[in-house]
Formats: C-alpha cells, structure tokens, sequence
C-alpha cells in the first residue's frame, strides 16, 4: 500500500529529513489502527532536467493486517521516476509556448536528463485524460479557500490547469498549515488529495 508524503520538491530536503522521520516517526495502520513496525527500505532512482538522485523509500508493516505500506515522497508520483517538477515544466513548455511534442522534452540541455517524446505524448495523453477532473478538483479548492476568486473563462482546459495550479499554490499553505506558501508544486498537492486512479 502506498502513503504519500507531503515533502516539498527539494529532493535535498527529503534526503536530509527523511532518516530522522523514519526512526522517529510513529505510524498506526489507515486499516485497523495498529502499530506497524519498522519494514525497511529500497532504494529509488529520480532524474529531474540536470540531475540523476537515489533515494531512499522506506517501508511500514502492519502485523494484523499483514500488510506493508511504502511512504512515497509527495514530490515524486508512485512508481515513477521523474519528478513532478520536471514533468509540470514539460508540459508548460508545450502548451504554453507551443513547443512541438518531438521538441518539448529536449529542451533544457543536450546533456540533460530527457525522455523520449513518445514518452511525453503518453504523459500528456493521460494529462488530457483527467484535465477536466482536476480542473474541477482545483476550482472547487480554490473556492473553498478563496469564496470571491475571479478565474479566467477563455483558456483552454491545459492552460486554464496551469493558472488555477499557480493560484491554488499560492492559497495551499491553508491545506497545508506546517509547510512554507511554496512548499508544493501543483502535482505535489495532487499526489497528496487525489486519488490513485487520477495520478499522471
């Protein structure tokens, strides 16, 4: 089972933070409310545009329900490999400045870390899949936090995702009370609330 975690997307911060909290931290299954026990880790790789990072997943057992949970940093969506960040920027690049599908994920360096763009047209194939979805889920946030908004009614659904995530970043440190305003990336705040059939 999967737990994510609300770390903010500095993979530094994770790394620093992330051994104290596990042998700290005090965890009771979301299933029957028991004590788990301390279950290991594994190891992950996570590429962002110019840097290659392994990080450290760590793993929780539950005895009487005999299931393990893997705490996922909120930074980085369950079983992937490239941050959200990057991924958030990709997109932008593309839809925002109408960069190509076959151009969109080389242009931050020839040396860098990049996929392939059949790679990035599935990432935003899936996007276009829920955008109507999380565009929803994010104006109903946005009005629960801010009743009198005004959001704009002539962008298109991507680019109207992407307004909404600067805003609703902005207002989240009221989701999130112990974190800084700019904590989360947009695909961060959705790793934390949305469900797992909604994830990118």
């Amino acid at each position: 089972m999967i737990i994510i975690l609300p770390f903010s997307s500095n993979v530094t911060t994770y790394l620093d933070k992330i051994v104290n909290w596990y042998s700290t931290s005090y965890f009771l299954c979301p299933n029957c409310k028991s004590t788990t026990q301390r279950h290991g880790r594994y190891l992950r790789s996570c590429y962002d545009f110019n840097e290659s990072t392994v990080i450290p997943i760590y793993r929780r057992y539950c005895p009487n329900c005999k299931i393990s949970f893997s705490f996922i940093p909120s930074f980085i969506k369950p079983y992937a490999r490239f941050l959200n960040s990057y991924r958030l920027k990709l997109f932008k690049r593309h839809e925002l400045e109408s960069t190509s599908i076959k151009k969109t994920p080389f242009f931050s360096s020839p040396k860098g870390n990049f996929i392939s763009p059949d790679t990035f047209r599935r990432w935003l194939k899936k996007l276009k899949s829920i955008v109507s979805t999380v565009n929803t889920f994010i104006t109903s946030k946005l009005f629960e936090l801010a009743p009198a908004l005004s959001l704009p009614k002539d962008l298109s659904d991507l680019a109207f995702l992407f307004h909404c995530a600067n805003v609703f970043q902005k207002l989240a440190y009221r989701l999130l009370p112990n974190y800084s305003i700019d904590a989360f990336g947009i695909f961060d705040l959705l790793n934390l609330q949305l469900t797992k059939d909604l994830w990118l």
